[in-house]
């Protein structure tokens, strides 16, 4: 399907998508599909309305310092300014968003502050979505935040067109994905077993993932290493906000609010100098979020982490990507990139990727493959993972090693409807 794209900003009236509205904060334009779609429109319009209020929102210790910076910089000026320079702009935050529209369709939003509107009263941001499915993102390595690096996104009105063109793909990243560095270090390290288990289970209506930082520079960082240490089936369709200044927020279409929903997305973070002016309530730390807040250094009890946590977490610290990336490879070949608890019964089988398992590590991790692969598909794909090490095995002169693969291929391959499967023949 094609990539749909929406701008929203201040728009004097009859210049904007709706000829008919009034001056004020409205689509500018957007593609064809967005115009066929109401509700899919009205939702993505919903979020850039609240997120352009969030970038201006006076309330918030970095929105006010910011417009300090600007209010003194406009009085320098010998005539009233009609546009702000990149010396104010930069105090701003930006806002990137990723949300389930519906279904799988997803749209991230770029969101910042533009200065005057029409009227040259402070105020005006600048809204860009783009709205796709989640297995576009096959050329940014499956990590949304990544797209926010493509070039494909404005900060301010092209041109004055109210239509927009639907694009065939998103193209491909102009930069690879970032290394896992700040989460090696103090003090999300200490956290970083706790934080990926929650997301793992986090959703808008259960506990969601709420970071609480000083600098809302660093959370676009930190949200694209905690992506990438999901599958990539979970990292795709894992939304955020890496600027929220309302955690309780959710859009609404129609004036609906969603039912049982606790926030708008799984993962957000909240920015500010001191954590006083956020009001957190027991309830927000014990039941409601899964809360790590890094300005008042409290957090939120959770359960003992995940194994999958723990596993990710340790190849982290021990700066073994790769090894994790090829679990993730494991876990997408059982089509278990959506599934939590196959994730943890995966870990023995972890080791088996590694033709150096000892023998009392591969019993366990030919079993964990075995459990987890139920469906014929998986089955199908389970045996391919585990036929190589019948000439591993052989090598090895491990004929118990064989005879135990053996006997769960045969398994696999009822489960996987073929009646049988051809192994190597090996002789004692």
């Amino acid at each position: 399907m094609p990539v749909e794209q929406l701008t929203f900003t201040v728009v004097e009236g009859g210049c904007g998508f709706n000829p008919e509205a009034a001056t004020g904060y409205q689509i500018k334009a957007c593609s064809p599909g967005l115009v066929k779609d109401a509700e899919a429109r009205e939702r993505v319009a919903n979020i850039c309305t609240h997120y352009g209020q969030a970038v201006y929102d006076r309330i918030s210790s970095v929105v006010s310092q910011a417009i300090n910076e600007e209010n003194d910089w406009c009085r320098r000026q010998q005539e009233p300014p009609e546009t702000l320079p990149p010396e104010v702009l930069k105090h701003f935050p930006v806002v990137w968003s990723y949300d389930r529209i519906r279904d799988d369709l997803f749209a991230l939003i770029r969101t910042c502050y533009l200065g005057f509107c029409p009227d040259r009263k402070p105020g005006n941001f600048f809204a860009h979505a783009l709205v796709f499915h989640p297995d576009d993102l096959f050329a940014f390595d499956y990590n949304p935040i990544v797209l926010s690096r493509s070039g494909c996104f404005w900060s301010n009105h092209v041109n004055d067109a109210t239509e927009l063109q639907s694009l065939e793909d998103l193209g491909t990243a102009k930069s690879a994905s970032a290394p896992i560095n700040m989460l090696r270090q103090s003090p999300y390290r200490e956290h970083l077993e706790a934080i990926l288990s929650a997301l793992t289970t986090a959703s808008p209506s259960e506990r969601p993932v709420v970071f609480c930082l000083r600098d809302w520079g660093q959370v676009p960082q930190i949200v694209e290493e905690l992506l990438a240490l999901l599958p990539p089936a979970t990292r795709c369709r894992t939304t955020f906000c890496t600027y929220e200044n309302d955690r309780s927020w959710v859009p609404s279409v129609r004036g609906q609010r969603p039912e049982k929903a606790v926030a708008a997305h799984q993962l957000l973070a909240l920015c500010g100098a001191e954590d006083r002016s956020w009001n957190f309530y027991a309830d927000d730390y014990r039941s409601k979020f899964a809360l790590f807040n890094f300005v008042g250094s409290r957090f939120s009890e959770l359960p003992p982490p995940r194994p999958f946590a723990r596993y990710a977490a340790n190849c982290v610290q021990r700066e073994r990507t790769r090894e994790l990336g090829a679990y993730h490879q494991l876990i997408e070949q059982l089509d278990a990139g959506r599934a939590p608890e196959a994730w943890d019964a995966l870990i023995p089988a972890a080791t088996i990727l590694k033709f150096e398992t000892p023998r009392e590590d591969f019993a366990s991790g030919v079993s964990a493959v075995c459990a987890v692969s139920n469906q014929p598909q998986q089955s199908e794909a389970a045996i391919r993972v585990l036929l190589p090490w019948f000439a591993e095995l052989a090598d090895g002169d491990r004929l118990q090693d064989i005879s135990l693969l053996s006997s769960h291929v045969a398994t696999l391959a009822e489960r996987a409807g073929t009646g049988s499967c051809q192994v190597p023949a090996f002789s004692e």
